[in-house]
């Protein structure tokens, strides 16, 4: 009886460091291996992603801010010729537009209506870079040079605009009117001092990029406009007269 006893106790507390045992065994070398494996096909499926994300929203940014900039310098020199009292100095470079004759597209000389198309203007040379501060009437600024820009106030050059316009119409002292003009925005990137080859005008797309995109070749933002002085007396008849058509009576243009 007694060995009977001592043979269930010694089962029982067998059991019980057994069970204690279990319960404190850790994973196999097999399961850690399987663990491992999963966790780093996961991180690699998603991985990409995550880098393409980031990569798109980055070019998001940036187009944003070229657009904006360009927006920024069509609407600093509408006020200025909105304002008057202001020199041709103070205007963008002036170069010669191709024209087309709205109906035929031919060269222009017609009576129809006349469409510039300041696309046709080359992009800045590569090496063609002007400091930030450089001014439209500064020595050498002419429409094959890119002025630096920093969006943001740190010091640093984010972009480079190119700023151009067609010779316009001329009122009685000579001064621009009527005229089309042209702003590209390049990154910084796009620059190289070693080239005199012309950048591109096409602008870059916004499309889901996982690296540099278009950045490095072409403009992020691009612009044409037609801005016309309005406040004058004369004013519709310049404008008519800059689209290539002769005013009629009812204008009554001095």
């Amino acid at each position: 009886m007694a060995s009977s006893h001592y043979l269930k106790h010694w089962l029982s507390f067998h059991r019980r460091l057994k069970s204690k045992a279990d319960a404190n065994a850790g994973l196999t070398l097999i399961e850690c291996l399987v663990a491992i494996v999963v966790t780093g096909l996961v991180v690699g499926l998603i991985s990409p992603a995550v880098v393409i994300s980031v990569a798109t929203r980055v070019n998001s940014q940036k187009t944003e801010q070229a657009l904006k900039t360009a927006q920024s310098e069509i609407d600093r020199v509408r006020a200025i010729v909105e304002r008057g009292s202001y020199q041709v100095s103070d205007l963008p470079p002036s170069v010669t537009f191709v024209a087309a004759n709205s109906t035929t597209g031919t060269t222009a000389g017609g009576t129809d209506y006349i469409t510039e198309l300041p696309e046709t203007i080359d992009g800045p040379t590569q090496n063609g870079l002007i400091g930030a501060s450089a001014t439209y009437a500064s020595t050498g600024y002419t429409f094959s040079r890119a002025r630096e820009v920093d969006v943001n106030g740190d010091g640093a050059t984010d972009f480079a605009i190119q700023a151009f316009r067609s010779p316009g119409q001329l009122d009685a002292d000579g001064l621009p009117v009527a005229f089309s003009m042209g702003v590209r925005v390049y990154d910084l990137d796009a620059f190289d001092p070693n080239s005199s080859a012309n950048l591109a005008v096409e602008e870059a797309t916004a499309g889901v990029i996982g690296t540099q995109g278009d950045r490095d070749a072409l403009p992020l933002a691009v612009i044409y406009t037609t801005i016309a002085k309005s406040d004058l007396s004369g004013s519709l008849c310049d404008y008519v007269q800059y689209l290539g058509s002769t005013p009629s009576s009812n204008y009554e243009c001095n």
